[in-house]
């Protein structure tokens, strides 16, 4: 998994601010010297944010709390954390589209804060009060300062009720005090955890093969199509599908350099392997191209357009909308079938697309089930085809 440390997680809220209204250009600006990686601007930026806290955006006081607490004041990072976090709540500001902003900033900002200061309930309780006390005095001044009246019956109503979910969860601290202190100690931040993947992998990372047994056929594979951590896998082991991993254009398993980042990679491709038993993907893509639908052409062949929302036929994917369906030979002569999202009605271009592919391995009689980013479909026949060699080339002879 990639790496989240404390600036990187700031990162997020810098885009979600740059992303807002542009009376806010002016705390983008700030955001980005908050989520600075050079401690000095990082620190100035804090210091400048906490000089007019009460003026200040409400996100921008949880993202300086934030490098606060990396910078070494753990405790007045809590209190200007939840001073920001119980602003942000009521503001009428920060609505619609811009509250999304508050939801990301407490999961991600508040992480590490709640796992420093959930160490000690009692101090934790008391910087809330902090927090609560210093929001009491500042308040006027703040809905002034942003133009809006501090007696408004449903801005002290949107307050009140964002006070009261305030005290509702101190009041929990304190009732569950023993979980959330025990929960604070094992801990382990994203920065920790990187670290001990890391290690890990190092440590465990091997090439040499495990033994997997798919629906009685044994497969002998290299252990880094299995797992990054080869050394602590089982050397046999039976099941009814199997699931490797395999990164395009060079199909190859995991190294020590791409495990890292799985989800945000568009080479890796998944490989499901199981069994010639239970349901066969081909009769329901071949029942609907019997239904003769539109065709276009698609990677340089034809393919048959799937529109959920007008055919009767099913495909053999979850929740299909529209797809591209494509039905073909590999390599070898055995028929392959290839599923691609299609737009969508009113959309030009659908995020990262995936395409899936269906064939049955003739060298050792198992269900193939490949899913891969769009970018590597026109190349449908190479990926059969390597597919397909390497398990003639992983297959024990029985």
């Amino acid at each position: 998994m990639p790496t989240r440390g404390r600036a990187a997680r700031a990162g997020v809220l810098v885009v979600c601010l740059a992303l807002a209204a542009p009376a806010w250009t002016e705390p983008a600006r700030l955001a980005d010297r908050l989520a600075s990686k050079d401690p000095a601007v990082a620190r100035a930026a804090v210091t400048e944010v906490l000089a007019d806290a009460a003026h200040a955006d409400p996100l921008l006081l949880m993202l300086a709390a934030s490098r606060h607490l990396e910078l070494g004041s753990a405790e007045e990072a809590i209190v200007w954390f939840y001073a920001g976090q119980l602003r942000a709540l009521y503001s009428p500001l920060l609505t619609a589209d811009a509250s999304q902003q508050v939801t990301i900033s407490t999961v991600t900002l508040g992480e590490s804060i709640n796992a420093y200061g959930m160490r000690d309930i009692v101090k934790m309780i008391e910087l809330i009060a902090r927090a609560m006390h210093w929001d009491e005095k500042t308040y006027d001044t703040w809905a002034k300062a942003n133009k809006l009246d501090p007696d408004s019956s449903e801005l002290l109503e949107r307050r009140a009720t964002a006070r009261d979910g305030l005290v509702a969860f101190a009041t929990d601290l304190k009732i569950n005090r023993q979980k959330y202190e025990k929960a604070a100690r094992e801990y382990k931040s994203p920065e920790q955890l990187q670290r001990e993947a890391e290690e890990s992998v190092q440590r465990d990372y091997t090439t040499a093969p495990l033994e997997r047994v798919v629906g009685g056929k044994t497969l002998r594979i290299p252990a880094n199509y299995v797992t990054a951590r080869g050394l602590t896998a089982r050397t046999r082991e039976s099941t009814r599908e199997l699931t490797l991993v395999v990164f395009l254009p060079k199909f190859v398993g995991y190294t020590l350099e791409n495990w890292r980042d799985l989800s945000g990679n568009r080479h890796v491709m998944w490989l499901r392997l199981r069994p010639d038993t239970g349901p066969r993907p081909e009769e329901l893509i071949e029942a609907f191209i019997a239904t003769e639908p539109p065709t276009t052409q698609l990677f340089g062949t034809t393919a048959y357009h799937f529109d959920a929302r007008v055919a009767k036929a099913r495909l053999p994917l979850p929740a299909a909308s529209t797809h591209h369906v494509i039905a073909g030979k590999g390599m070898q002569g055995a028929s392959v079938y290839v599923i691609c999202q299609a737009p969508e009605p009113g959309v030009s271009i659908k995020p990262a697309p995936r395409c899936d592919l269906f064939t049955l391995d003739a060298a050792t009689g198992l269900r193939v089930h490949a899913q891969f980013f769009q970018d590597h479909a026109p190349q449908w026949r190479k990926i059969e085809a390597q597919v397909s060699e390497l398990l003639r080339s992983w297959a024990v002879s029985q």
